[in-house]
């Protein structure tokens, strides 16, 4: 995958929620359907990391942020980050699925 898939699956959920407030007043099912998407989506490119991380122990994001400090951006997604983002993810595309029955 890209380099910079890490970066945006941080700034998925944020890009998401920058379009909830053109949602018509109203349609609130539709606004808890349409943020069902970001994290579902943040599922789905871990899974696809999952497997693409297979024989390696990590995968590295970094980006020269003051490279004359020496100062870089640095992100790393290994075995136990990966899972619990996925379960972070899941609950919250579980969680609307939950609010739906119960609710």
């Amino acid at each position: 995958m890209a380099s910079w898939v890490l970066p945006f699956m941080i700034f998925l959920p944020f890009l998401g929620a920058a379009f909830l407030p053109f949602f018509p007043r109203g349609k609130g099912q539709w606004v808890g359907f349409f943020a069902l998407f970001p994290p579902f989506f943040q599922l789905l490119i871990l899974l696809f990391l999952r497997e693409e991380m297979g024989a390696q122990s990590s995968y590295v994001f970094s980006f020269p942020w003051f490279p004359a400090l020496g100062v870089a951006f640095s992100l790393r997604l290994d075995g136990l980050s990966l899972l619990f983002a996925a379960l972070i993810s899941g609950i919250g595309f579980v969680g609307y699925f939950l609010t739906r029955i119960l609710g």
